[in-house]
């Protein structure tokens, strides 16, 4: 049954869906051929005016089958059309199956049997793929609610003061830190220009305005600005927001207060070189610690990275929030850095203040007994990189599937010009065939009418020659009939001139 099944899916152009899944096909026909005989054999005699239904457990065979058929095939990634049409196919299969001398009850049990599972199987099938929409559906709705809270959480999270401009360079927003750096409430500000909040040099120096206008960024620029009484030292790095629905969404700005920082380095610029250097490693988590892994320095990125207060972290052992699977290499390559001055590069899993586990990038150097190093968070790279490994082998299994068909596709391109090269030399055989009879034909026109040339122009000759001399005895009929010899004579030699002229050209 199969093999018929497989016959007629190849008519339809079908056999290469089918090949992929052979085995589910056969399997499932089998198991299609069973429930068609229950459901037969519970089909009563068409005895009566009512149209005819099975009873019991035979009832439910078909809807079972066509959604057994469902379930099948549709996780395979067949498409509808294709499994449907595969599904009619069957359908005539089983139909072709019933001999001439079956009764008509039972034809009509088996198409009762094929609608109620087709209709099974089409309203699962769409039943399914209406569910599979909405899930897609409710999950980008919420993606675009958490990034909306992830925005407003990292916003106002953010260890450095921060605020949101429109395009009039208005306060539209500002995070808790810069609550916190100018020691004002934030509703407060919001509505006010930048001039008023900042002060206009301020405003001038960064080229607030030319940013916004030229929907670039600038990131850097070192600021003095008073704050409450003093004046504090910041860098501002600013960007764009581009444009949402058209609209111009003006810009960010965030704010490093780095008077402390511009502080120590005044009074300590030659001994504490290593540091600047650190602390410019934004937005990275800048450390240091001894030989024995105790902190005895991490920048505040930390909070922003980590959850963690960088006092809090201060005079703990920096294994001590490692993952536990990773903190012996960890031990191992910290140690090598002091004992064998070997590169310490690696990733690993650092404890978030909340408990979850953040992938970092580690790099680090020692220097006179102390190890300075910076590190990253990389989750999201770590993250991508999976996404990259799933994604490389669904397209490796695509280029095999596409290999696989091309390869078919050139093994009938092969067959097909095997075929054309045997075709060309049959006809080059019959051709040189027809030169050899053409060459014959012609030296036999060229003998044929030479040697008959001689003996007919003597008959032509001699009978002029009697006309000509006895022209008294050859009148009437006798006359006549030597003119008709004159005239085929003629007509003869025309013939053979032609014949002559013909083979002539031919050889030429």
């Amino acid at each position: 049954m199969y093999a018929a099944f497989a016959a007629l899916a190849e008519e339809s152009g079908y056999a290469r869906h089918l090949a992929q899944q052979e085995k589910s096909w056969e399997l499932y026909l089998v198991c299609l051929a069973e429930d068609l005989a229950t459901f037969l054999a519970a089909y009563p005699a068409a005895d009566t005016r009512i149209p005819p239904q099975p009873a019991g457990r035979a009832r439910d065979l078909p809807a079972a089958a066509g959604l057994e058929a469902v379930r099948t095939f549709r996780p395979l990634g067949l498409p509808f059309t294709i499994f449907f049409s595969l599904l009619k196919c069957a359908r005539q299969v089983f139909f072709l199956c019933l001999s001439e001398g079956n009764r008509e009850q039972v034809r009509a049990g088996c198409a009762l049997f094929f609608d109620r599972m087709e209709a099974a199987a089409v309203s699962q099938w769409v039943k399914e793929e209406s569910g599979s929409v909405l899930h897609r559906l409710r999950k980008a709705r919420q993606y675009i609610l958490n990034e909306k809270r992830r925005y407003a959480a990292v916003f106002s999270r953010m260890a450095e003061p921060a605020f949101i401009v429109d395009r009039e360079r208005c306060l539209v927003d500002v995070n808790d830190a810069f609550e916190d750096f100018f020691k004002v409430r934030g509703e407060t500000l919001i509505g006010k220009s930048c001039d008023v909040v900042l002060g206009h040099a301020v405003c001038e120096a960064c080229l607030l305005e030319k940013v916004l206008s030229e929907q670039g960024s600038f990131s850097s620029i070192e600021i003095a600005i008073p704050v409450a009484g003093e004046t504090r030292t910041v860098l501002m790095s600013g960007t764009s927001l581009g444009f949402v629905n058209g609209e111009d969404s003006g810009g960010i700005v965030v704010l490093q207060d780095i008077t402390e920082q511009r502080r120590i380095e005044l009074a300590l610029q030659a001994s504490e070189e290593q540091f600047r250097t650190l602390v410019e490693n934004i937005p990275d988590v800048a450390w240091r610690a001894d030989a024995e892994g105790g902190l005895v320095y991490v920048s505040p990125k930390v909070k922003r990275i980590c959850g963690y207060e960088p006092e809090d972290l201060l005079g703990q052992s920096r294994f001590s929030h490692v993952h536990p699977e990773d903190v012996d290499e960890v031990r191992k390559r910290y140690g090598l850095l002091f004992s064998k001055e070997r590169d310490f590069n690696l990733h690993y899993r650092w404890r978030h203040k909340k408990g979850k586990w953040l992938w970092v990038h580690d790099r680090a150097q020692a220097v006179g007994g102390y190890a300075t190093g910076v590190f990253s968070d990389v989750t999201k790279l770590r993250k991508m990189e999976d996404e990259l490994k799933e994604y490389r082998v669904w397209l490796e299994e695509m280029v095999d599937e596409r290999t696989q068909e091309a390869e078919a596709v050139n093994r009938q391109l092969l067959l097909e010009v095997a075929e054309r090269q045997q075709a060309q030399q049959e006809l080059e055989r019959v051709a040189a065939r027809l030169r050899h009879s053409n060459a014959e034909l012609e030296q036999f026109a060229h003998v044929a009418s030479h040697d008959m040339k001689e003996p007919l122009l003597l008959i032509v000759s001699f009978a002029e020659r009697l006309l000509a001399k006895w022209p008294e005895k050859f009148d009437g009929k006798a006359g006549e009939f030597l003119g008709r010899i004159l005239k085929a004579g003629h007509q003869l030699q025309e013939l053979m001139d032609n014949i002559l002229q013909l083979s002539k050209v031919r050889n030429c």
